[in-house]
């Protein structure tokens, strides 16, 4: 029980210690450990902590940032991920979730804002949506570049039976 007690310490020690690192949580100066401070040193909502960047090839990259919430939410700082072509962002998603062409000129993806699966077009940074709702994201995407042509698998989480269905998308 005691080792129990003191490993629960321990990590609390740390928890804590990370979270006055990273400015969520104020510390305390030499002179002041034991009293309360009349200022607080919060982050400003939206202050990036951190930001990770992954090339994914063609101008594709992912990027993960860690970001200061606004108060009252329920988690300080939120995890987030965003692939963008360039500097033009695409979706706030992962790179599982965007099927990019081996030749870079095409992206699938769905769009957060609408739920509709998107094709992008690099070469004209042009948009054509593909769905009138959510369907799903595409899981497995078969480039048939020469009959300017993708075969999609498209698995929807949202449905009890969380279902996975084909769409084939001309190019065009």
């Amino acid at each position: 029980m005691d080792n129990m007690r003191t490993n629960a310490k321990k990590w609390c020690k740390w928890f804590f210690f990370s979270l006055i690192s990273a400015g969520i949580l104020p510390s305390a100066d030499a002179g002041e450990v034991g009293q309360r401070r009349q200022e607080t040193v919060l982050q400003a909502p939206g202050t990036i902590l951190s930001e990770t960047k992954r090339d994914l090839g063609n101008g594709y990259v992912e990027i993960k940032r860690s970001e200061v919430n606004p108060p009252g939410h329920w988690e300080g700082v939120g995890h987030f991920g965003f692939v963008y072509f360039k500097e033009e962002m695409l979706c706030q998603c992962g790179s599982d979730e965007v099927k990019v062409s081996p030749n870079g000129k095409f992206a699938v993806y769905v769009d957060e804002k609408n739920g509709r699966l998107t094709l992008f077009r690099a070469e004209t940074r042009s948009r054509k949506l593909l769905s009138k709702r959510y369907i799903g994201h595409p899981r497995v995407a078969d480039w048939e570049l020469a009959s300017h042509r993708v075969v999609l698998s498209i698995k929807n989480n949202r449905n009890p039976q969380s279902t996975v269905s084909k769409r084939i998308v001309s190019l065009d």
